[in-house]
């Protein structure tokens, strides 16, 4: 549902803050294709791991993800064309 939600097009870049495990990250990078990217952040350092590891296993490029405190961390302006949020 969030994925239909956020609708945004093939090849554009997304920020996933609070990606946990990567279960919305990994949906939409499969949605953005592989000229597209979604950004995972999360603070947790053994739940990036699950997250990482899912994305290797699936081959799925578009997916990338940063341990950080979305909070302050100094994201790259302009960078993202939207950000979603599941749970942060």
């Amino acid at each position: 549902m969030l994925i239909k939600e956020t609708l945004p097009g093939e090849s554009d870049r997304v920020l996933d803050v609070g990606c946990g495990t990567g279960a919305t990250t990994i949906s939409m990078a499969r949605h953005l294709g592989p000229m597209g990217l979604c950004v995972g952040v999360d603070i947790s350092e053994p739940l990036l791991k699950v997250a990482k590891e899912r994305a290797i296993a699936e081959k799925l490029g578009a997916a990338e993800f940063v341990q950080a405190d979305a909070q302050n961390y100094a994201f790259e302006l302009g960078r993202f064309d939207s950000v979603m949020s599941r749970f942060a």
